[in-house]
Formats: C-alpha cells, sequence, structure tokens
C-alpha cells in the first residue's frame, strides 16, 4: 500500500474513479465526502482497496473529534 496522491480540488479536473475529497474550510473540515466542495482537496488512491482504507480512516478521525 501506498500513500494517496492529495491536492487541491480545481473544478475542470475530471476525477479517477478512485478519488475522494476532505473539505478544509469551515466548522465541518476534514470531513470526507464522495462529492467535491468548492473548497477542498482531492485524495487520489492507487486503487479501490486503498481508496476505501483511506476514506474510512478519514472518516472515523473526523468523527472522533
Amino acid at each position: 500500500m501506498k500513500f494517496p496522491t492529495v491536492r487541491s480540488y480545481s473544478p475542470g479536473h475530471l476525477a479517477s474513479a478512485h478519488t475522494f475529497y476532505i473539505l478544509s474550510k469551515g466548522n465541518n473540515s476534514g470531513k470526507p465526502g464522495f462529492q467535491p466542495w468548492r473548497s477542498s482537496f482531492e485524495v487520489i488512491c492507487a486503487s479501490q482497496e486503498e481508496h476505501n482504507f483511506y476514506y474510512w480512516l478519514t472518516n472515523i478521525l473526523f468523527y472522533a473529534q
């Protein structure tokens, strides 16, 4: 398993199949989601297994705060 690529979301960019988004501003910053927000980070994983692992890790850390 390798680390995913994290970059700022831009509206004109086409997302790959193994991508999820993390909200970067506001009261819900750190919240993961499958649809992009205007101010979010784009997390691109190499496989579906890595996508599931990092999405749920981010989700657990968000709700643990």
